[in-house]
């Protein structure tokens, strides 16, 4: 078993295809994934999961990437879990800056750059 097997990604994200494409990639590469159609289907999972790693697109019907944050971040607004943000809206990544996400990512992106990205903030997150 590949230490890929035992990471947990929660994607969350409206595009129906996407999800598709890109949660089948996420699995042939070792992962296991569970995926949410908006950021309320993804509070209702983390209610039975602890994924190592959440990748949020932001643009979405509903509370929104930006809610959905607030609503899994402690007091001093740190999300509990690392977040990939992967949207298309690349103009906010200066937002970001601001906020405790781990990571930012434009879509549409290449595979490999996102496998990388996805290891970089495992690892962190592994560190004491």
């Amino acid at each position: 078993m590949s230490a890929r097997t035992a990471q947990l990604i929660l994607f969350v994200d409206d595009d129906a295809n996407l999800r598709l494409v890109l949660s089948d990639f996420l699995k042939f590469e070792g992962f296991m994934v569970a995926v949410a159609n908006s950021c309320e289907e993804a509070l209702e999972k983390l209610a039975e999961l602890s994924p190592n790693l959440i990748i949020l697109d932001m643009s979405m019907p509903g509370i929104g990437g930006l809610e959905f944050l607030k609503r899994v971040s402690d007091e001093s607004g740190k999300p509990r879990f690392p977040v990939l943000v992967l949207t298309a809206r690349a103009n906010m990544r200066d937002l970001f800056d601001d906020m405790h996400v781990d990571g930012f990512m434009s879509k549409p992106c290449d595979p490999q750059e996102l496998i990388s990205e996805i290891e970089r903030i495992l690892l962190l997150a592994e560190a004491p």
